[in-house]
């Protein structure tokens, strides 16, 4: 539970702290993602993409271009991604807090 609940705090913030930095809703579209950054769109996607994720499938279900069915598989893999942002946050902590990094 503590992992998960770290996630969707990482993500959240990371997703907010991008929005604000440049001024348009995180989702996977430049200037988030581009081709002639791709470590940067990589790390990006990493942090932020659960909420990525979601952004993308709140607007297709609003718009009605998305079925029922694969809005609870958006849902269900956002949440293996938080859960799984959360594990390696905590595991990047305890390596800098043990000295190992």
């Amino acid at each position: 539970m503590f992992a998960y609940l770290t996630g969707i705090t990482v993500s959240g913030l990371s997703a907010s702290v991008l929005e604000l930095a440049f001024g348009a809703r995180a989702r996977f579209a430049t200037p988030f993602v581009s081709r002639g950054s791709v470590a940067r769109s990589l790390l990006v996607t990493a942090v932020a993409g659960p909420v990525m994720l979601f952004n993308e499938s709140l607007d297709a279900w609003r718009a009605s271009d998305l079925r029922p069915l694969a809005a609870l598989g958006a849902a269900i893999i956002a949440n293996i991604w938080v859960l799984a942002s959360g594990i390696l946050t905590i595991q990047l902590l305890q390596s800098v807090g043990r000295g190992v990094l």
